[in-house]
């Protein structure tokens, strides 16, 4: 059986690499972007001039019903996704802790976890990875 592995935030930097790694392995990868589509048209052509399978779905997984869509169109393009990569997170250059903007990355990484576990995992097996 194929694996089929979405990786969230995967447009860029260690979730770039991360889906680099996995499609190098033989998994089929779903790059999930909010923002950088460019980027992670970009990553898809590069991984599938390599030989191996991509797709990339926008969406904020802060909010359950992108979560559902990029669940729905992975099973769609590939099947049940066998792993996720949750490296999504809100990125801003900081002087100094500002709590407004720690809350509001704690925020979309917890309720984003929470959205793709509860979306992703409807037979009951859990294996996320969480690496930002």
């Amino acid at each position: 059986m194929r694996k089929v592995v979405i990786v969230t935030g995967g447009s860029r930097g260690i979730g770039a690499a991360a889906a680099r790694l996995i499609a190098a392995g033989g998994a089929a990868v779903v790059v999930n972007y909010a923002q950088a589509r460019e980027a992670a048209e970009r990553l898809v052509t590069e991984i599938e001039a390599g030989g191996g399978e991509a797709l990339a779905v926008q969406g904020d997984v802060a909010n359950e019903d992108d979560v559902l869509r990029l669940f729905r169109e992975t099973e769609e393009r590939f099947g049940r996704p066998s792993g996720l990569v949750n490296n999504a997170g809100i990125i801003q250059p900081q002087m100094r802790f500002e709590a407004s903007r720690s809350d509001a990355s704690a925020r979309q990484a917890g309720s984003g976890c929470r959205h793709k576990a509860r979306s992703g995992c409807p037979s009951g097996r859990r294996h996320t990875r969480r690496s930002s």
